[in-house]
C-alpha cells in the first residue's frame, strides 16, 4: 500500500521487500528518515480468526494518529500485528470475523480471539 502511494506521489524508485518490512528492520537493516526511532516495535498483537478468513488481513487501528499495520491470516487462522505506533492508547483490532477494541497493554497480553 505504501509503495503504491509512493509511486502515485512521482516517486520513481520504489521496492517492495518480500518478507516485509518488519523483518526488515528486526534483522537489524538500515532505515533512514527524519526519525528513525518511528520504526521501533510497540508492541505485538497476537490473534486467532476463523479458518474461514483464511487469506485475509487482521488490522490494527489507532484511531486518533491514523496509525495502522496489517498482517495476513494464516491458513491455521493466526495472525500477528507488529505495532509501531507513536502512540499506544485504543486499538481496535478489525478481522473479517470480529472487531475489538482495547488498550495495547491488553490486547498484547495474550491470544486475540474476538469479543
Amino acid at each position: 500500500m505504501r509503495a503504491a502511494d509512493l509511486l502515485a506521489n512521482g516517486h520513481e524508485e520504489v521496492y517492495a521487500i518480500d518478507e516485509g518490512f518488519v523483518p526488515w528492520v528486526e534483522n537489524g537493516h538500515p532505515v533512514t528518515g527524519e526519525d528513525e526511532d518511528e520504526y521501533r516495535l510497540v508492541g505485538t498483537i497476537v490473534g486467532e480468526a476463523p479458518e474461514a478468513a483464511t487469506g485475509s488481513y487482521a488490522w490494527a487501528r489507532h484511531a486518533p494518529s491514523e496509525q495502522y499495520e496489517a498482517a495476513p491470516i494464516d491458513a491455521d487462522g493466526s495472525y500477528e500485528l507488529h505495532l509501531r505506533f507513536d502512540e499506544a492508547s485504543a486499538i481496535r483490532v478489525a478481522t473479517p470475523s470480529y472487531e475489538i477494541e482495547k488498550p495495547l497493554g491488553e490486547l498484547t497480553g495474550g491470544v486475540v480471539t474476538g469479543p
